[in-house]
């Protein structure tokens, strides 16, 4: 049940917080945020590391309704958002990955997440490094696109 509140909590979020103008340009950092979060998942679910618990519907070990709720709505929220300077951009990975591991520790005291050989420290690790590439990946194309041809 946490994985469907959590679900539908992260879309209203989305529908809170989207610009729409924006989507069209950026939906793709929500994409890569759900192959990031099944690749990160699918390697600490199969080690052992820790295991979802009633994922309601899996994949690959993890809940659809993570993958398509706070993977797929956090990863188009962070690339929307993304501010230009650099040490803005630092700060903002680090709130963003404040905010996920937030998630991630609720998910754990709820029980429907669980460490069996992973820590919260491991945890916030992981996703400093995947918001970091995140803003990388996003920076990227931002640059790209104000290329001239």
């Amino acid at each position: 049940m946490p994985w469907i509140i959590l679900f539908f909590l992260s879309w209203l979020l989305f529908a809170l917080l989207a610009d729409r103008r924006r989507l069209a340009l950026i939906w793709w950092t929500g994409l890569a945020a759900v192959v990031l979060q099944l690749l990160v998942d699918t390697t600490g679910i199969r080690g052992g590391l820790y295991r979802v618990d009633d994922p309601v519907v899996a994949l690959y070990g993890s809940s659809l309704f993570f993958t398509l709720g706070p993977g797929l709505v956090v990863g188009t929220l962070f690339g929307m958002y993304l501010p230009r300077g650099g040490a803005a951009r630092v700060l903002n990975v680090l709130v963003w990955t404040g905010l996920f591991c937030s998630v991630e520790c609720l998910l754990v005291e709820s029980g429907a997440l669980v460490y069996q050989h992973w820590s919260k420290i491991r945890s916030a690790a992981v996703d400093l490094m995947v918001f970091t590439v995140l803003s990388w990946l996003a920076a990227l194309r931002e640059d790209l696109l104000r290329a001239p041809p």
